[in-house]
């Protein structure tokens, strides 16, 4: 079994900085910097596509999103160009990884691009078992045909999971997620 960890990013550095600026376009400009300067750390793509996605500036988002994707993809390749078998959440040098991995895979089941939002939240279980982010309740409300706002106006209060409802959910249809995930 291939475990990937990956380095420290000193762009965290630049993030914890940019955290109380209020001002959109000059934090929309500092993230694309430092997506320039530092490719592989994966943060910034989320928050600079939450911005973007939140003015309406899907397209955009989805090509700065689709560049991660395959920066990512590189980062982990190995030399066989086969992906490793963990990205293990109990290293936080691997947070961007998965959380980037999370958001992209939610954003395309957003556009109803079921079929690669599948493939990419599956990567990310597979990659991390453990689930922290949680990744098999989206994974099973697809195969249950739910669409993304639907399965946030049924377990979403106030922007967060009721997760003891959301979990007895996901018990009482576990045979389609395993199915889903046996599958691989």
């Amino acid at each position: 079994m291939i475990t990937f960890v990956d380095t420290y990013r000193k762009g965290s550095i630049t993030l914890k900085r940019l955290e109380g600026l209020k001002d959109g376009e000059k934090l929309k400009s500092e993230l694309k910097v430092l997506i320039e300067r530092e490719p592989f750390f994966f943060k910034p793509y989320v928050l600079l596509y939450e911005l973007l996605e939140g003015e309406g500036k899907i397209k955009e988002a989805k090509e700065l999103l689709d560049t991660g994707y395959e920066r990512l993809r590189q980062l982990l390749a190995l030399p066989s160009g086969r992906l490793p078998d963990r990205v293990p959440w109990e290293y936080e040098s691997n947070l961007h990884i998965l959380e980037f991995l999370t958001n992209y895979g939610i954003f395309l089941w957003e556009m109803g691009d079921i079929e690669n939002s599948l493939e990419v939240l599956k990567l990310t279980y597979n990659l991390d078992p453990t689930d922290k982010e949680g990744v098999r309740y989206y994974i099973l409300a697809i195969k249950m045909g739910m669409g993304l706002d639907e399965f946030e106006r049924a377990f979403s209060v106030e922007g967060v999971y009721d997760t003891k409802d959301l979990e007895s959910w996901f018990n009482s249809h576990r045979e389609v997620f395993e199915k889903e995930i046996s599958a691989l």
